[in-house]
């Protein structure tokens, strides 16, 4: 959703392709034009942004329905949400610093993929500083210690930590 929104902050037609019948719903209901095939999306986008977490999201086959010019990155959770290798048995590659690569996938057709089809927010975005998972994994630490040192009288129930923890 916060890729779908931010896209759509900056100016973007998003089309979202999901095949769960629940969040389909709720990207109509956010305004998004949704399809429930990735191939009826893939032919007219300029850029192509795979957020599953799931393995073979775009497949060799789903790459040959890619438009010239069209931009590829992931940004889920695993790297093998694009099938990368298929896209590096092409001869005609070109590095284009930084972290792109034009791809020559047919004639007079390129393809541009982002952080050599990685998670791009993490390999060529800086990705997500360790603030993001050390403050609030300390926090919580603190918290079971404090539960464990202080709570043991409390009976159960929702409570504030004190500040000091």
């Amino acid at each position: 959703r916060g890729l779908a929104d931010v896209a759509r902050a900056y100016g973007g037609s998003v089309t979202v392709a999901e095949v769960n019948p629940v969040r389909a719903i709720e990207a109509r209901y956010a305004g998004y034009e949704v399809v429930s095939s990735l191939d009826d999306a893939l032919p007219g986008a300029d850029v192509v942004v795979t957020a599953t977490g799931s393995d073979g999201v775009i497949s060799e086959v789903q790459l040959s329905l890619l438009k010239d010019g069209a931009f590829l990155l992931n940004a889920g959770h695993k790297s093998e949400e694009i099938e990368v290798a298929s896209l590096k048995r092409h001869p005609h590659r070109t590095v284009l610093p930084p972290f792109i690569e034009a791809i020559d996938v047919a004639e007079n057709k390129t393809v541009y993929l982002l952080a050599e089809g990685n998670m791009f927010n993490l390999t060529a975005g800086g990705g997500d500083s360790l603030n993001a998972f050390d403050v609030p994994l300390a926090i919580l630490v603190s918290g079971i210690a404090y539960a464990i040192d202080e709570g043991q009288d409390n009976k159960p129930g929702l409570y504030m930590l004190p500040e000091t923890v």
